[in-house]
């Protein structure tokens, strides 16, 4: 009971740790979830967008026509600031370390402007007091400021006429804005002659689509007497008043600006002829002039789609975007620090599996790295296994195991030392190195023409084993067993990681883009956090896929070396495609779970639900293939590396500049040397076979998986000769010759053969060289020895 509680409360100290940073509620294949919030009404970013090699970011920014004007006639006391923060998940804030730089800011307006076929003729009245003048000059100046003096024109209405038409240049600007009050004027008479003017195939545009016809004002038609300045007003009037063809409409639009604060609203002719000249036209009718709202009208009557200003932004090199959402500010300031606008933008890119990383190095590059990374950890590993840690036992057992001997009468550890050596039986000398492991003393020497092991019990020894061939450092028997399976789980975490990175997808990711968007709930389909994991689904899935595939089928290789490989095989590539499709198949679920049920901003809370099965199951398959009994110990080990493979390591390369990919590379490998390691320490499933042995030697139980772990082609041989695993040197008077038979692991089970005569089952000679299945209870007989085997799940207490 109490095991389970430790292991409940393990896992949910891992839930805790593993669901504060949420890291998928975000990231697409490129700029994802764009979204302004508004500051003030000074500037307004429209659109973010990035270089192929994410190095440059570039705003489009809209400002007011003010503050626009400024910035192009004040810029060096006008500065612009940019910073930005991070959101790692719920809570989690915090200013980003990588500044942008701010390398270019663009008058897109001017430059667009300058490219279209588009023409402005503005008519100034020049009969208004000098205030109104200017207030005409100064929106002509904003006009002017977007489109430059070669598209705006202008034409002077004062003295019952009106002027030619030339461009808007500096000169004009400085000297014909100069008001000639109550000189009288033209209005519907001049319009009608502009209008015609600009539309004429001879006219000062010939080679114009797009013109716009712009008219300041104060509206006036009639005299103090109520009666019309034109004699021919009311002809000029019907004139305005007339629906054009759809062709003068397309190339020609006409605006109104009222300039005075007196309304000609309700029943004034002159207003409604006007209001009505301007809908005919397709332009506008504006009491006060607004040149953001005339602008926008001329982007969309004229296709003109182009913003403001673009910033652009420069990234450093080896920024990593890793799907968390990112705020973007952009601050407008005057000489004096005074915040003039600003504005600020949501975005996000990449993800935590398929990270956008700034100028960063090719895939190709990327993988060669990684493929040298293994091959020196893979040296590194086996220099360290084979040489390093056994050198370092053998100082520690020469240290503490080999002695010199003073003289009879010695004791170790409270243990008397015998006077002759054990293997040779010739007496000790004083001076002489011993080995006093295990209470069968020997000369050094000996221990070393004994191949470093007991002489009585030799590697199985339960004390008495320590084998280091210090002659021959590469000998295979001086690194631990499951040496091979580390490097093999480096292996088979490279050619994952190789895979995954190169994206070889068998499921299109628009089939399921459209598969999780059929089984999502309409509400749910439109938010943000939705449409970024919705993105997802082509990367978690197949990251599924590669682990369940190559760790089933590069450890399962192993199974693969010895037997009837051919069988072996087929249920070798039949277990890697379970394994795959239902790796797969538990990511992918999991996902449509976390879609349905709208937990996209906490899918952490069942997101370890697929490692603990895909763990399970790939545990499962590698026993199978080689032989082994599942653990429960084992699978809770894999399962909780498997979780923690995919969080830990985020905590500490979140703000690293190390290539993502690469550091991706050693969650694989810490997830499938996990797995190795969990198969290194899965015996045999005759973890629990044992001979117990009796007759001429006191009753004892001998493992089997011992020798088993060690043997070479997985035999067990039996006889008096030393070489032997199980030598029986009791048995003096017994017919034994130095082999006598063997046990064999043959497909998972045990089977005797009988070498020489004198082998008896049950009673009956074994004959030669044939194997015999050995059952729980079985007894056979060598000599005066009685073998009787056994199948216990509970180890007994073992003699060695």
């Amino acid at each position: 009971m109490m095991n389970y509680i430790k292991i409940g409360t393990f896992l949910a100290l891992l839930f805790c740790v593993t669901g504060c940073d949420e890291i998928r509620n975000l990231g697409l294949d490129d700029v994802q979830n764009i979204s302004s919030f508004k500051e003030n009404e000074s500037m307004d970013i429209l659109d973010i967008s990035f270089s192929p090699t994410y190095k440059e970011m570039t705003l489009d920014v809209d400002l007011t026509s003010d503050l626009s004007g400024r910035l192009r006639s004040d810029t060096a006391n006008v500065r612009i600031a940019v910073h930005e923060t991070v959101r790692r998940g719920i809570g989690f804030e915090y200013d980003s370390k990588e500044e942008l730089e701010l390398v270019r800011i663009r008058n897109v307006a001017a430059e667009e402007a300058a490219k279209q076929n588009f023409k402005v003729l503005a008519i100034v009245d020049l009969t208004l007091p000098q205030p109104q003048v200017d207030e005409q000059r100064e929106a002509l100046q904003e006009i002017k400021n977007v489109y430059g003096e070669d598209k705006v024109f202008v034409s002077f209405m004062h003295d019952f006429e009106v002027s030619e038409t030339f461009p808007l240049t500096d000169y004009v600007f400085q000297h014909y804005f100069v008001s000639k009050e109550n000189s009288g004027k033209l209005l519907f008479r001049t319009i009608v002659e502009k209008r015609d003017e600009v539309t004429k195939p001879d006219g000062p545009f010939p080679t114009t689509n797009n013109q716009a016809l712009v008219i300041f004002s104060d509206g006036a038609v009639y005299d103090e007497n109520d009666q019309p300045f034109d004699a021919k007003y009311y002809e000029y009037k019907a004139e305005l008043d007339k629906v054009y063809p759809q062709m003068v409409k397309d190339t020609l639009s006409i605006y109104y600006v009222q300039m005075t604060d007196a309304s000609m609203e309700g029943g004034d002719e002159a207003s409604l002829t006007l209001q009505r000249m301007c809908r005919n036209y397709e332009g506008l009718y504006q009491e006060k002039f607004d040149w953001n709202q005339m602008e926008a009208d001329f982007k969309k009557k004229f296709g003109l789609d182009y913003c403001d200003y673009r910033l652009t932004l420069a990234n450093l090199d080896g920024k990593v975007y890793r799907g968390y959402s990112h705020t973007l500010f952009v601050e407008c300031y005057d000489k004096n620090d005074a915040l003039l606008a600003s504005d600020s933008v949501s975005y996000a890119l990449g993800s935590i599996y398929e990270p956008v990383i700034v100028n960063g190095a090719t895939k190709f590059k990327v993988i060669l790295k990684g493929i040298i990374i293994i091959l020196i950890s893979l040296l590194v590993v086996y220099l360290v296994f084979q040489y390093a840690v056994p050198a370092v036992q053998y100082l520690y057992f020469l240290k503490k195991h080999v002695i010199t001997y003073k003289g009879k009468g010695m004791s170790v550890n409270n243990r008397l030392i015998g006077d002759s050596c054990y293997m040779c039986k010739d007496e000790f000398k004083e001076g002489e190195k011993i080995v006093v492991k295990c209470e069968h003393t020997v000369h050094k020497s000996c221990w070393d023409e004994n191949e470093y092991k007991c002489p009585e019990y030799g590697r199985h020894c339960k004390s008495g084993s320590h084998y280091f061939n210090y002659r021959e450092l590469w000998d295979s028997r001086n690194a631990p067993s499951y040496m091979n399976k580390v490097l093999v789980g480096c292996i088979a975490a490279l050619v994952s990681w190789m895979f995954f990175l190169n994206d070889f997808h068998l499921i299109p990711h628009e089939i399921l883009k459209n598969m999780m968007q059929q089984g999502t709930p309409g509400a749910l389909r439109s938010s943000s956090e939705h449409t970024n994991f919705i993105n997802q689904l082509r990367v978690i899935p197949y990251f599924g896929f590669c682990v369940g595939l190559f760790n089933v089928f590069i450890l399962g290789l192993l199974s693969v070396i010895s037997g009837n490989w051919l069988r072996r095989l087929g249920r070798l590539l039949l277990a890697t495609f379970i394994a795959a499709a239902c790796c797969w198949s538990f990511f992918a679920i999991e996902s449509m779970i976390v879609l349905v049920m709208g937990m996209t901003a906490y899918s952490f809370i069942i997101e370890w639900i697929p490692w603990v099965l895909s763990s399970t199951l790939i545990l499962y398959l590698l026993t199978r293939l080689v032989g082994g009994k599942l653990e429960k110990k084992k699978v809770l080990i894999a399962c909780v590396m498997g979780i923690l493979s995919m969080h830990i390591w985020q905590f500490f390369y979140d703000d690293s500049y190390t290539d993502y990919r690469l550091l991706l590379l050693f969650s694989f490998v810490f997830y499938s040397v996990t797995i190795a390691l969990c198969l290194s320490h899965l015996g045999f499933r005759s973890d629990h076979f044992f001979l117990s042995v009796s007759g001429s030697i006191k009753p004892m139980d001998i493992a089997l998986y011992k020798w088993f772990r060690t043997a070479p082609n997985g035999i067990v041989t039996i006889g008096r000769s030393v070489d032997c695993n199980l030598q029986i040197n009791w048995d003096i008077n017994g017919k034994i010759s130095p082999v006598h038979a063997e046990i064999r692991m043959q497909k998972g089970r045990l089977r005797l053969y009988a070498l020489e005569e004198g082998v008896f089952v049950n009673g009956k000679s074994c004959p030669l060289n044939k194997g015999l299945r050995l059952y729980h209870g079985m007894s056979f007989r060598i000599g005066n020895t009685d073998f009787v085997y056994k199948e216990n799940r509970k180890l007994p207490k073992l003699a060695y």
